[in-house]
């Protein structure tokens, strides 16, 4: 009789202890949901606020279509926080139209540039390198910032040419 009484408190601690896993088990289930909720959550959350973000550039770029510097910041800005495979596509979108950003505004560039240089072509020929080399320096219409560098560069060899050319013509005599 004592073996059965020993078996059955046995049987019942080890029903007891199963109870108490399989309710560890629940708890843990439940917890790693609400986990896996808070997550997905959170991954929802932050694909709306890019997709929000990306709708925001492009409208600001239709808004003020010179300004890429900001709007190419703005991208770099969410590309960084779009870094985890998570959001792979909405990064891949975001470098797309970061690239295509730049590729207009160096375009953009390149017709300013263009535009400048058909305009100073009469005055060069007519070598009046000073008053071209003015305009380049002076210029300040769409794209200035973004010119800047090459306008100097290319107002200093006009000046260069005037030097060169006044003092062709003081060796000569001619004026």
């Amino acid at each position: 009789k004592r073996q059965a009484s020993t078996e059955s408190t046995s049987s019942k601690r080890h029903s007891h202890l199963a109870l108490k896993c399989v309710g560890g088990l629940v708890i843990l289930a439940a917890v790693l949901l609400v986990i896996l909720h808070v997550a997905q959550q959170e991954k929802k959350r932050v694909i709306d606020a890019a997709q929000l973000e990306l709708t925001e550039i492009g409208d600001f770029c239709r808004i003020n279509p010179t300004a890429y510097h900001v709007a190419i910041q703005r991208y770099d800005t969410l590309i960084s926080h779009l870094g985890c495979s998570d959001y792979a596509k909405l990064r891949q979108s975001a470098l797309a139209k970061r690239k295509s950003l730049e590729n207009a505004q160096k375009n953009h560039v390149e017709k300013v540039m263009k535009d400048l240089r058909e305009e100073i072509q009469p005055l060069i020929e007519q070598r009046q390198f000073v008053r071209a080399a003015s305009i380049i320096s002076s210029f300040n219409g769409d794209m200035a910032n973004e010119t800047l560098q090459e306008r100097m560069r290319l107002a200093d060899t006009l000046n260069e040419q005037a030097i060169h050319s006044s003092r062709t013509r003081g060796s000569t005599g001619n004026e």
